[in-house]
C-alpha cells in the first residue's frame, strides 16, 4: 500500500526543531516589504506550525499597523501645515500600515486553521472508523461544522489524503488507516482458482485507496467499499 505523510501540530510533536524567526524580524526592521513577504511564505510553507506562526505574524502585524497608522497621522497634520517635502514619508507610512493589516489578517486566518488542526488531529489518531458523529460529539460541533472543518483541513494538506464520504458520515484517511466502511471491513475475499491467485494493486477511483487483490474477480476496496474491477 502506499504511504502518506501526516502533519503532525507542531505543540503535539516532540521532535519538532526549533522556531526562530531572527531573520525575518531583521528584514522587518531593515526592509519591511522584504520582512512581509518572509513572513508570509513561512507562514504558508511551514504547514506543522500554523498555530505558533499564526499569532507571530498577526501580533507584528499589529505593531506595524499601529506605528503607520500613528505616523501616517503625524506627517498627514505636517502636510497639512504646508510641510511639502514629507509626501514620500506619508506614502511610506500608509503602506507600513497596509502591510501590517496584510500580516494581521494572514496570521489570523492560518491560527484558526492551527487551532483546528490541534484540536482535531488527537481525535483522528484515535479514530477507528472515522465516524463523523463520533467525532461532532467529542468537538460539541454539530455534522455540517466537523465537515466544514475536515474539509479545510484537507484542502491546506493537513490530512494528508483525507475525504469525506457523506453517505456514510465517515472520514477516509488512509495516513491515519481510518475510515473503513464497516459493512466491508474484515470481509473476506472470495477464494480464487490456485491458477488466478496473481496479487496486484488496484487504485480505488472513489476514494484513491490501494487494495491488493488477487485474480481476476471484483473485490470491495478496503477503504471505501467500492467495488473494484480488476480485469
Amino acid at each position: 500500500m502506499s504511504e502518506h505523510k501526516m502533519i503532525i501540530p507542531e505543540k503535539l510533536n516532540p521532535e519538532a526543531p526549533p522556531n526562530s524567526w531572527f531573520g525575518i524580524y531583521l528584514a522587518l526592521f531593515f526592509f519591511f516589504p522584504l520582512g512581509i513577504w518572509l513572513s508570509l511564505s513561512r507562514l504558508h510553507r511551514e504547514t506543522d506550525r500554523y498555530l505558533s506562526n499564526g499569532k507571530r505574524v498577526a501580533v507584528i502585524g499589529w505593531i506595524f499597523f499601529g506605528i503607520g497608522v500613528i505616523y501616517y497621522a503625524i506627517f498627514q497634520g505636517m502636510l497639512a501645515e504646508g510641510y511639502t517635502d514629507i509626501e514620500s514619508a506619508v506614502t511610506f507610512f500608509g503602506w507600513i500600515a497596509i502591510g501590517g493589516l496584510a500580516l494581521v489578517f494572514h496570521g489570523r486566518k492560518y491560527k484558526k486553521i492551527g487551532e483546528k488542526q490541534l484540536l482535531y488531529y488527537p481525535i483522528l489518531v484515535n479514530s477507528k472508523d472515522g465516524s463523523l458523529d463520533a467525532i461532532a460529539a467529542t468537538v460539541g460541533k454539530n455534522y455540517d461544522a466537523v465537515c466544514k472543518d475536515l474539509q479545510q483541513l484537507i484542502n491546506k494538506g493537513l490530512l494528508a489524503d483525507g475525504i469525506i464520504h457523506h453517505n456514510g458520515r465517515q472520514l477516509v484517511c488512509h495516513a491515519l488507516g481510518i475510515g473503513i466502511t464497516s459493512a466491508f471491513a474484515g470481509k473476506e475475499k472470495p477464494a480464487m482458482p490456485q491458477k488466478a491467485m496473481i496479487e496486484k494493486e488496484v487504485k480505488c477511483p472513489n476514494c484513491g485507496g490501494i487494495t491488493n487483490v488477487q485474480g481476476k474477480e471484483d473485490y470491495p476496496c478496503d477503504y471505501c467499499g467500492t467495488m473494484l474491477r480488476v480485469r
